[in-house]
């Protein structure tokens, strides 16, 4: 997956490109698309600015067990296009109940 976003950070390129990856169709109406452990790739968290910008209609997470002290020097944090929010351990089920995404 490094490999990914080594090369333009476009959403028209990186959707398909995930698709294929991921083995499934990724639409804005019904996929949630998570990047774990995303310090280990830091232009995974750069594209969250064109996801942001250019298709805030697709859900995306970016998730690092390390992120707050392994961020590699020479990228920059997305300011302003990112949420941070800290969580303690849970499920997955249980945080999508947090989120509200399940009832």
């Amino acid at each position: 997956m490094r490999m990914l976003f080594d090369a333009d950070l476009s959403v028209e390129r990186l959707i398909p490109a995930l698709s294929i990856e991921s083995g499934t169709r990724i639409t804005p109406e019904d996929t949630f698309v998570i990047f774990d452990e995303v310090q280990e790739v830091p232009r995974a968290m750069t594209s969250l600015k064109m996801f942001n910008e250019a298709a805030p209609e697709y859900d995306v997470l970016a998730t690092g067990s390390a992120l707050g002290i392994a961020m590699h020097p020479g990228f920059s944090f997305p300011v302003g296009k990112v949420s941070r929010l800290k969580l303690y351990p849970m499920s997955f089920v249980e945080f999508l109940y947090a989120c509200k995404l399940l009832r």
